[in-house]
């Protein structure tokens, strides 16, 4: 039952941005914790908004499940393309800015030169 739920996470939400979805697989109290602290299943449907805005042909693959009493940890790996948008701007003012800012740079020349399915997967490997 766990695996499932994980499948359709990633197949409804984060493939397809079905909002909807979430209010089907959690709870009305539910929190996503981020570096900014815990929100809102809204705040959630909110960040798909933005997600979607700037990224599209998601893929997401499910590498390993653990799963061990009412608990299910799920490693994955995810693929898109950037459209454009507000993600320059937002990841200059994180912390890979200032901890990685050779790298970034780098980044930011490839994401512009050949898209960022590409750019992503290089920048992961290398």
């Amino acid at each position: 039952m766990k695996k499932r739920t994980a499948e359709r996470w990633f197949q409804e939400y984060f493939t397809k941005g079905n909002q909807d979805i979430l209010d089907e697989l959690t709870e009305e109290d539910f929190v996503f914790h981020s570096r900014n602290g815990g929100h809102s299943r809204e705040k959630m449907k909110e960040f798909m908004e933005w997600y979607r805005s700037i990224f599209h042909d998601d893929e997401w693959v499910m590498d390993d499940l653990i799963e061990q009493g009412d608990k299910l940890v799920v490693r994955y790996t995810g693929w898109m393309t950037y459209k454009g948008g507000g993600l320059i701007s937002l990841l200059k003012t994180s912390a890979l800015w200032k901890r990685e800012s050779k790298s970034f740079n780098s980044l930011v020349k490839k994401l512009r030169s050949y898209g960022a399915k590409t750019a992503m997967r290089q920048f992961y490997l290398n």
